[in-house]
This record gives C-alpha cells, sequence and structure tokens, in this order.
C-alpha cells in the first residue's frame, strides 16, 4: 500500500470519526491572553453546548484538502456531509477520479482509498470498535468528528479548567482510546464577548505524548443559527510526518436531508470487485459483493 495514500484515508477517518484532538500547532501570537479568574467547566462546557445544540447537520459542497506526507504532498477536492449523532460522508477527488469513499452511521463507518493494494472497502462496527476487537491503525472515536466541527457535547463531570498563558484556557478531558488505554484529550478555548470558542484540540497519550493536533485557523458563522464552525482546519500527526490543511466552502447547515438520500449517503456501498473487509474480523466472503451502486448521495 503507497504511504500517502493510505495516510490520506487515515486522515479522513481522524476527520470522519476521529482525531480532533490536536496540539502540535502553535498558537497565533494574536491569541487572546488570560485575563482575570478562570472560568468553570461548567460555564466553558455550557457555551460550548449550546453552540453545538445549534447545528444539526453540515453540508459542505467545496472542500480543499491540502495533504502532505514527510516531502510527499497532493491536493484534493472534496464534499461532505455530516449529520447528527454519527451520519458522516465524504467524497474525495483528484481530476475527476474518487480517490477516497468514506463514511458512518450509528452502527458502523467504512472507509475506501482507491490506490491501497488491495483497494478493501473496511469497515468496522462500532460495538466491535467499542469492545477492543477492531484492529485500527489509529486512534479513533465516533464522537471526535462532531467537536471538530463544533457539534460534539461536553459534560462539565469530566472536565476541569486550566489557565493557558498563550490562548486563553485548557478544557481537561481523560479518556479511553479504542485500545482501552486512557488518553488525555484538551480543547483549547478562547472567550470572545458573552461566549467560549475552541480554537485547538489536544489528544494525547497516558504519558502525554502527543498523539494528532489540530488548529482552527478560521471561523465562519451560519447567518440563520447564530452558530459559529470552523472554516479552515490544520492538522498534524508528528509520529506519521503527516498534516493536511482542510478548508470548508459552501457551506451549509441544518438543510433538511429527504429520507431518501439519508439512506443512500449513510448505507455502506456494496460494489462489485472491491472486496469488504471487516476490521474486527478480516475480508469478508466474495460472493456477498454486489453490483456497484451509484447512490454516493451527494446529488440532489
Amino acid at each position: 500500500m503507497r504511504r500517502l495514500p493510505f495516510c490520506l484515508g487515515l486522515i479522513g477517518l481522524c476527520l470522519l470519526a476521529g482525531c480532533d484532538k490536536f496540539a502540535f500547532l502553535r498558537p497565533k501570537s494574536d491569541a487572546p491572553r488570560v485575563a482575570g479568574p478562570l472560568p468553570s467547566a461548567d460555564e466553558v462546557t455550557a457555551s460550548l453546548n449550546r453552540n453545538a445544540q445549534a447545528i444539526q447537520s453540515i453540508e459542505c459542497t467545496q472542500v480543499d484538502l491540502d495533504c502532505s506526507h514527510g516531502i510527499q504532498s497532493i491536493g484534493l477536492d472534496a464534499k461532505l456531509v455530516c449529520q447528527k449523532p454519527q451520519n458522516f460522508r465524504m467524497n474525495a477527488k483528484i481530476g475527476g477520479s474518487t480517490m477516497v469513499d468514506m463514511g458512518s452511521n450509528e452502527q458502523e463507518f467504512w472507509f475506501w482509498i482507491s490506490k491501497a493494494d488491495p483497494p478493501y472497502l473496511y469497515h468496522c462496527a462500532y460495538q466491535d470498535y467499542n469492545t477492543g476487537r477492531a484492529r485500527l491503525p489509529f486512534p479513533f472515536q465516533p464522537q471526535w468528528v462532531m467537536e471538530a466541527l463544533g457539534m460534539g457535547a461536553y459534560e462539565a463531570r469530566n472536565c476541569t479548567v486550566a489557565a493557558n498563558r498563550s490562548t486563553g484556557f485548557d478544557l481537561i478531558e481523560q479518556a479511553q482510546g479504542p485500545d482501552g488505554k486512557p488518553v488525555r484529550k484538551v480543547t483549547v478555548v478562547r472567550r470572545v464577548q458573552d461566549q467560549y470558542q475552541a480554537i485547538a484540540h489536544h489528544l494525547a497519550d497516558a504519558r502525554g505524548k502527543e498523539i494528532c493536533s489540530a488548529y482552527v485557523m478560521a471561523f465562519q458563522q451560519d447567518h440563520i443559527t447564530g452558530a459559529i464552525l470552523p472554516k479552515q482546519v490544520q492538522l498534524m500527526w508528528p509520529a506519521e510526518r503527516m498534516k493536511m490543511k482542510i478548508t470548508l466552502q459552501g457551506t451549509t447547515v441544518n438543510d433538511q436531508i429527504p429520507a431518501g438520500r439519508v439512506a443512500a449517503l449513510f448505507t455502506r456501498p456494496s460494489w462489485q470487485n472491491i472486496q469488504g473487509y471487516d476490521l474486527a474480523r478480516g475480508p469478508d466472503s466474495p460472493a456477498g459483493q454486489v453490483q456497484r451502486t451509484n447512490a454516493r448521495g451527494f446529488g440532489h
């Protein structure tokens, strides 16, 4: 399997459901300084949750992906749709040819990378993921994509707040990775008038080693709901020497998605001559493969 295409799939999955807990990037020099007493976890999480509650779905008709691994780099054009609680679909192309197709629903997630060898349609049930049966090459939790897009909910009882001299405040949560090992999630927030915004996310292992990082470089506001969501995000995976800049254009919030389109978007496809691979059980039976569907669901 070629390294860069596979890394693209991992990056997409981390977006999809995974690593928005990032922090390897330096903060901007004009970031607000801490002033006054620390806010409580209740205060910060309530503000973040109010913003998240205003966002039920996001669709981006133009997603620009600038990806690199070491000295290699590549640009892709993508579309994505995300709907609470766990519906997601992203299709990325180069020159009109699909390179990556991935999605999730409440039962499972899946991904396909054209340059993988063999180009399996990988899939995994959340039940297998949650019990540690799945063999995943990267840390992954389904709620992370929601948080990356400003849609995730936070529980104050699981969080503490600490001062961050450069950027504002750190909202810290002790969590568990897919392998059952503890991880440390940090959401860097800043106060903007009477509310808080998440400007970076961190994920580290129990020893404090950075796993992945993300920095929100630009925001956008939905003029109907008033919700704030990322417009551009920089992602980094230090150990893998990977990074990617994601720019979201043509973003719509809370557009109604017809039931038929929901089924087309958020159901794992069946493609002729492309074998499925269960990340908890291994290759699917070739007999289970049927005619490739055209219902990607991105057209209206």
